[in-house]
């Protein structure tokens, strides 16, 4: 009674009995149906998982947090480790974040040509769907016609010496900064160009002493924080966790601003989700050199971006998206699994939407899903989150103050 096969069998038993064969031929039909029924619901559910609405976002949200909640993750992002370490998340209030989570591993520098591989211990386990997001890079669009035979193969060689070049010049940069600047941060939202800057700074050994900021808005796709999770084991680091000052869950949160807060003023929600929380961790950290992985290609505000930028280093101004994924797929670096279903860059469930793969390796293309149709007060689009608009705009910290930039120390 129990097996799928049951009802049409029947039928078709039934059927025959009656030697009705005009009805007959709908048995197979109706086998098929059943077997492919329960594909055909879950590739749709896969497909409209992420829908425009996002109340239903929002929901599936509530719904995943509330699991990871179970698995300390939330309420203090607890990581329930034997060795007790402390990610920063958990008694934010009392004692500022905890900032002494360092790598189990010891990684050296080597040439991109002697990378070392990763220890067994921290080979990627994605605790996330591989039938949903494979990551195998299959579903990552490629920018460049390499075009065939000798072109190709021409083509092909001229991109693998221009990603060694890029990989080698990240490398110095980061090392030279590491020697120059004493507090140095590092701000991750998990997308394309932060996994390469994440990889580069394993592979160089300063992830031990680099710490890695994350903000959570409250407002992020649950695949993010997952994410984030297997980042942290894969590397062997804990990241920071930074979020609204007043409230410690995504619970408490809701309860305090209410489920429609992120469709009220665009200013306040970004200044009480995300500056102030990047703000409160660059402060406790006094930082004097934040890594970021903006780039010129993103478009806006950023297309004419330097390298060093006063207390900011932008180690990736002159990559390009397509730079990016190429690196990526060079060391089957891990990545986000929303890029598999459509997002080329990911921020908040409401702020967020896909783009067309044809358009992800254009200039601009990258970020063109973020942030459609909203404005700033001033009656501008909105472009940015207010991060590196308002935070730029801050004094350096004191001892920051009282070093040589970058660029003077590199001249």
């Amino acid at each position: 009674m129990d097996s799928p096969l049951f009802l049409p069998l029947s039928l078709f038993t039934l059927l025959e009995t009656r030697r009705d064969f005009r009805l007959v031929r709908l048995a197979p039909i109706l086998v098929l149906f059943v077997f492919l029924s329960p594909v055909c619901l879950q590739d749709t559910m896969s497909a409209n998982g992420y829908s425009e609405s996002v109340q239903g976002l929002q929901e599936a949200a509530k719904l995943k947090r509330a699991a990871l909640v179970g698995n300390g993750h939330s309420n203090g992002h607890s990581n329930g480790d034997s060795n007790g370490a402390t990610n920063g998340h958990s008694n934010g209030a009392t004692n500022g974040r905890s900032n002494g989570c360092s790598s189990p591993t010891t990684n050296t520098r080597s040439s991109p040509a002697e990378r070392p591989a990763i220890p067994a211990q921290l080979q990627f386990r994605p605790r996330l769907s591989t039938r949903k997001f494979p990551r195998d890079f299959s579903k990552i669009p490629k920018g460049t016609d390499y075009g065939q035979g000798r072109d190709g193969e021409l083509n092909r060689r001229l991109e693998d010496a221009r990603i060694t070049f890029l990989e080698q010049d990240l490398e110095r940069i980061l090392l030279r900064a590491a020697d120059l600047k004493k507090n140095i941060v590092f701000t991750t939202a998990l997308i394309a160009g932060d996994c390469v800057i994440m990889d580069v700074l394993s592979r160089l050994g300063l992830l031990e002493k680099i710490p890695v900021i994350f903000i959570d808005t409250f407002h992020l796709f649950p695949e993010t924080i997952e994410f984030l999770r297997e980042v942290e084991e894969y590397y062997g680091f804990k990241a920071k966790y930074y979020h609204a000052a007043d409230a410690e869950t995504q619970e408490e949160f809701q309860e305090k601003y209410g489920l429609e807060f992120h469709q009220g003023d665009v200013g306040t929600y970004d200044r009480v989700c995300k500056v102030e929380p990047l703000q409160r961790a660059l402060k406790d950290f006094s930082y004097d050199c934040w890594i970021n992985g903006r780039r010129r290609d993103m478009g806006g505000l950023r297309s004419n971006l330097p390298v060093f930028e006063d207390t900011k280093l932008n180690p990736l101004a002159f990559w390009t998206f397509e730079d990016c994924w190429s690196y990526l797929r060079k060391y089957e670096v891990p990545y986000h699994p929303l890029h598999d279903i459509g997002f080329s860059s990911i921020g908040d469930l409401h702020s967020t939407k896909r783009v067309d793969l044809e358009k992800w390796m254009t200039y601009g293309g990258e970020r063109s899903g973020r942030f459609q149709g909203m404005t700033n007060k001033d009656g501008s689009a909105k472009t940015e989150c207010g991060i590196h608009t308002e935070i730029k705009k801050d004094k350096p910290s004191a001892s920051a103050q009282q070093q040589p930039t970058l660029q003077e120390k590199q001249s």
